[in-house]
């Protein structure tokens, strides 16, 4: 029912980012709770978190970019 509802909305972008949101929230919560496991991990075995963070955030960039890209292309090719 959403889908057909999404399917209708012009332009063909705003489809994309509105489908694809919940897989790209779902990894953002997924390297999240990773990166908590690693902050308690690494303060447990007393090693400096200090990479820790600035790596969820590229991680995070380079994945929205590639799904950017992605959603940029499709909708130039498919016009």
């Amino acid at each position: 029912m959403f889908r057909r509802n999404v399917q209708r909305l012009h332009p063909e972008i705003i489809q994309h980012v509105l489908l694809d949101m919940p897989s790209l929230t779902f990894f953002t919560t997924y390297a999240l709770l990773a990166l908590f496991w690693a902050e308690i991990y690494y303060q447990a075995r007393a090693v400096s978190t200090d990479g820790l963070r600035p790596s969820f955030y590229r991680i995070n960039a380079v994945v929205y970019a590639i799904q950017i890209a992605m959603c940029t292309l499709d909708s130039k090719l498919t016009g």
